[in-house]
C-alpha cells in the first residue's frame, strides 16, 4: 500500500497566486481574470491527480486569521475576525475523503468527513489508533455504522467468551466443594473445611455461593440429627 503525503498544498496555491501576478503583469490589460483563465486549470490538473491517484494521499494546509469588512451604525468600516482560513482555493476540503482542523492544542475535529466516523466526535488526538479505524472502513468497502456495529458484535462475542470460561471455572469449583461436603460425616469436619475454602467458595459466585450455603447448612441439620440420634454431643455441647 502506498501512501503519499503532500506538506503543504498551500505551496501550490502561493505558486498559482504568484503565476497569476506574472502573467496578469506581462498582459497589457493587466487583467487577472484573464490569468485565471490559464491559472485554474493548472490547479484542476493538481486536485484530479490526488483524486485518481492509486495511492493513498493525506494532505496539509497551513491557515491564517481571516477577516471581514463591515460597515457599523454609523457607516464606519469595522474590521471583524471570522476564524481561520485554509491558504488553498476555496471548497478544496469537500475534495478529501476527510478534512480535519487542528487547534493549538493538536485537537482534531473534522470539519468534513464522507465516513460519517469522526462527526460526532468533540474532538480528537490524532494517533495510530485514528489511522486504524480510517483503514480498516477503507478496506472493508462498508459505512462506519456497520464497521461499528461489527465490532460492537465482536466485543459482545468476546465478553461472551470471557463469561463462559469464568462460569466454566466457577461451575468446576462448585461440584467440587458439593462432593467434598457430601462425604464428611461429623459437624466439626464440616466447619473446618467451610473455613478451610473460603476463597474456593467465594470463587463461585454469589448464586452459586448461595447453592453451597443452603447445602453446607442441611448437611448441618442432618448431622446434628445423627449426634442426637446416637446420643453423642453436637456441636455446641463440645463448645
Amino acid at each position: 500500500m502506498e501512501v503519499i503525503i503532500i506538506d503543504s498544498i498551500t505551496h501550490e496555491w502561493k505558486y498559482l497566486l504568484e503565476y497569476v501576478e506574472r502573467v496578469s503583469d506581462a498582459s497589457k490589460s493587466k487583467n487577472t481574470y484573464t490569468a485565471w483563465a490559464k491559472a485554474t486549470p493548472k490547479h484542476d490538473e493538481f486536485v484530479q491527480k490526488i483524486l485518481k491517484s492509486s495511492c493513498h494521499i493525506f494532505t496539509t494546509v497551513r491557515s491564517k486569521q481571516d477577516y471581514a469588512m463591515d460597515k457599523d451604525e454609523k457607516g464606519k468600516t469595522t474590521i471583524t475576525k471570522v476564524g481561520m482560513k485554509q491558504e488553498t482555493r476555496e471548497g478544496f476540503e469537500y475534495e478529501l475523503t476527510i478534512s480535519f482542523d487542528l487547534n493549538m492544542n493538536n485537537i482534531a475535529t473534522a470539519s468534513k468527513d464522507r465516513t460519517s466516523m469522526f462527526t460526532s466526535d468533540v474532538g480528537i488526538k490524532i494517533d495510530e489508533g485514528t489511522g486504524k479505524r480510517i483503514m480498516e472502513w477503507n478496506e472493508s468497502g462498508l459505512d462506519w455504522e456497520s464497521i461499528q456495529k461489527k465490532q460492537i458484535e465482536e466485543e459482545e462475542k468476546k465478553k461472551k467468551a470471557e463469561a463462559d470460561a469464568i462460569q466454566k471455572v466457577r461451575d468446576k469449583a462448585y461440584t467440587e466443594l458439593m462432593a467434598e461436603m457430601e462425604k464428611i460425616k461429623f459437624i466439626d469436619d464440616l466447619a473446618k473445611f467451610w473455613n478451610t475454602n473460603q476463597d474456593k467458595i467465594k470463587s463461585c459466585g454469589q448464586e452459586l455461593w448461595k447453592d453451597l450455603t443452603e447445602r453446607k447448612n442441611a448437611i448441618k441439620t442432618e448431622l446434628e440429627g445423627d449426634s442426637i440420634n446416637n446420643g453423642e454431643p453436637n456441636e455446641n455441647e463440645h463448645q
